[in-house]
């Protein structure tokens, strides 16, 4: 998840997409089951597979405040900064289904 994470981070999503699926594939009820949807979710919608897309990033949005955000001090700007809200992400992978 790590690897596809950094992967995905730089914009080579389509690099990162068989790392995050596997993570996602084996591993989706782990520690970081919800970070691993959000970035296998933002690979996804980088990628063109919207539906996809929007199935994970479901998971990752209604999780997201919980399960990532709360295990990163407020203050710790670095991080935040490269964090990357899951919502926004699924807004926009529904309205690419939606414009067809």
């Amino acid at each position: 998840m790590l690897a596809g994470k950094a992967i995905a981070q730089r914009g080579a999503y389509e690099e990162a997409e068989p790392y995050l699926r596997k993570a996602w594939e084996e591993g989706r009820d782990e520690a970081f089951g919800t970070e691993t949807a959000r970035y296998y979710g933002l690979v996804l919608n980088r990628t063109g597979r919207h539906k996809e897309a929007v199935d994970v990033l479901r998971v990752a949005a209604e999780h997201w405040r919980e399960d990532v955000r709360s295990r990163y001090d407020a203050d710790d700007l670095d991080v935040l900064s490269r964090m990357l809200d899951p919502q926004d992400e699924l807004e926009a992978a529904e309205e690419a289904l939606a414009a067809g």
